[in-house]
């Protein structure tokens, strides 16, 4: 997907993240540092007001898309209702063994009350989302210190937006 953009955002990291990525020289590459690190939820409200994209994905250090993810996930916007696409993802290195966060996939995607709210229905990196939904419902929580990005996958159900699942 070549009409992307990548906002890394250095919440405070012993190395910064600009040392890291020099070699890379590409344009569509912005790097935001915070001074002292203030947690995951300030990292991703820097990125979401830094955004331009339509949609914003949000991917941590220890995560990795598989190369056709935004492929089959981008149709899924094509339908102005879905704010939020996902799929599934593997595990690895699972402690008890899990390979897959989504075990059984005919219950999704998963976006209505009471049933979004049992458990986290969706892999945190696998997300995109409408930016101007996301903007909408007020960002991520900056009180949460984890389960962000859960309670903004909440806000965007309890807004009206729905979600779509891609299968893989």
């Amino acid at each position: 997907v070549g009409d992307l953009e990548l906002v890394v955002v250095d919440d405070g990291s012993a190395v910064p993240a600009a040392e890291v990525l020099e070699d890379i020289r590409d344009r569509r590459l912005r790097i935001i540092r915070h001074s002292r690190n203030r947690g995951l939820s300030a990292a991703r409200n820097t990125a979401l007001r830094a955004a331009r994209a339509a949609l914003v994905s949000q991917l941590d250090a220890d995560d990795v898309w598989e190369p056709e993810y935004l492929e089959s996930v981008l149709p899924c916007f094509a339908d102005p209702g879905v704010g939020l696409a996902y799929s599934n993802c593997t595990i690895l290195g699972h402690p008890t063994g899990h390979e897959d966060y989504i075990g059984d996939p005919t219950v999704h995607p998963m976006h209505e009350f009471p049933k979004i709210a049992e458990q986290n229905p969706i892999p945190c990196p696998t997300a995109t989302m409408r930016t101007e939904a996301v903007r909408a419902v007020g960002g991520y929580a900056w009180w949460l210190r984890q389960c962000e990005d859960y309670y903004l996958y909440m806000k965007l159900a309890r807004a009206g937006w729905r979600f779509a699942y891609v299968d893989e």
